[in-house]
């Protein structure tokens, strides 16, 4: 009977053992990333130098890849050529020695030189390890329209850590460089305001949209990009039916905050609006877009509506359904709006 015992004993110690093992290995695996692409830059060796001595996030790798996995996090295809078939550029990165909320972010240029996305977070996880990573979409987005040289800088509070560089399609195209004129158009795009009940929320993602394209369309023109305006121009919260009302008493207050910053930042239009998008009803989207003549102080308002059986295939992505909705309306804010400004 002790024999027995002790036997049963053995073979449960083998079965304790050979799980951790496993565990031990699984984990070991999932923290293994490919090693290709990802050369140390000097500016990059300096700043883990100084952030071992301080205490702050070190940077462990950095690559420009097609897609990131997430079970376990790993990036797939890693290159830094890419095609404007592609539907995607993931700038991926991976920081250890995190310790309270530190704050990553990303600026991308085009190869226009032209601060094309601009992104920041603080850290709010408590492992200590982050992995981050920010998409360009290219397929039929605004950055197929930009072949060439890429450049993504990586920040961490504050401090410039890296600069990795990526092509999209050709990297032999050239562009001319804008100067601007007392002729020239200074049009700024402010975060459009969602709907509180809507299931998806547009608000930043479609006044970027709106802002990448017009910066490719209306050559001679200067757009400035929402993420540039979006804490100078603050609504208030749940406004969404009263919103234009509120644009109007904005503009036509000189001491307003909306109209100092419109004048801080020399605009001759703002372009703004709101968002609603109900899953359930049918799929229904709907978008009004106000453009505002700070000099006028008029508005020109476009609406869109959209229901789902008004995009083409049944098998896209939810990714592609958004990019046609976002088309659709930026063809009406250039029919409707647009053309109305530049003539």
């Amino acid at each position: 009977m002790i024999k027995d015992r002790a036997i049963i004993h053995r073979y449960n110690l083998v079965i304790i053992i050979l799980f951790f093992s496993s565990l031990i290995s699984c984990t070991a695996k999932s923290n293994i990333l490919p090693s290709t692409g990802s050369p140390m830059t000097a500016e990059w060796k300096n700043y883990n130098l100084q952030a071992e001595v301080n205490g702050a996030p070190i940077l462990n790798y950095a690559v420009t890849a097609k897609r990131v996995l997430k079970g376990p996090v790993r990036p797939q295809e890693i290159q830094d050529v890419f095609s404007t078939r592609d539907a995607r550029v993931t700038v991926f990165t991976k920081w250890t020695n995190i310790k309270g909320n530190p704050r990553y972010k990303i600026k991308i240029f085009d190869p226009r030189g032209v601060l094309f996305i601009a992104r920041s977070v603080a850290y709010k996880h408590r492992t200590g390890i982050w992995y981050k990573w920010d998409d360009v979409f290219i397929k039929g987005w605004a950055a197929s329209r930009l072949p060439g040289l890429w450049r993504a800088d990586i920040y961490m509070d504050g401090v410039l850590v890296t600069k990795k560089n990526f092509i999209i399609g050709s990297q032999d195209t050239r562009y001319e460089k804008k100067i601007d004129n007392e002729n020239t158009l200074k049009i700024g795009v402010i975060p459009f305001i969602d709907h509180k009940s809507s299931s998806r929320k547009h608000g930043r993602r479609i006044s970027l949209y709106l802002a990448q394209m017009l910066s490719i369309d209306l050559k001679h023109s200067t757009i400035v990009m929402p993420f540039k305006l979006r804490n100078n121009f603050n609504k208030p919260f749940g406004i969404y039916e009263e919103y234009k009302d509120f644009l109007v008493r904005e503009i036509n207050s000189p001491g307003s905050e909306w109209a100092a910053a419109s004048k801080k930042h020399n605009l001759d239009f703002l372009i703004t609006g709101k968002a609603y998008d109900q899953a359930v009803q049918e799929d229904d989207k709907n978008m009004v877009i106000y453009v505002i003549d700070c000099k006028t102080k008029k508005i020109i308002e476009v609406k869109a509506t959209y229901a789902s059986h008004a995009y083409s295939g049944h098998d896209i992505s939810g990714n592609e359904v958004i990019r046609q909705f976002y088309k659709r309306v930026y063809d009406k804010l250039l029919k409707k709006g647009i053309s109305k400004i530049t003539g």
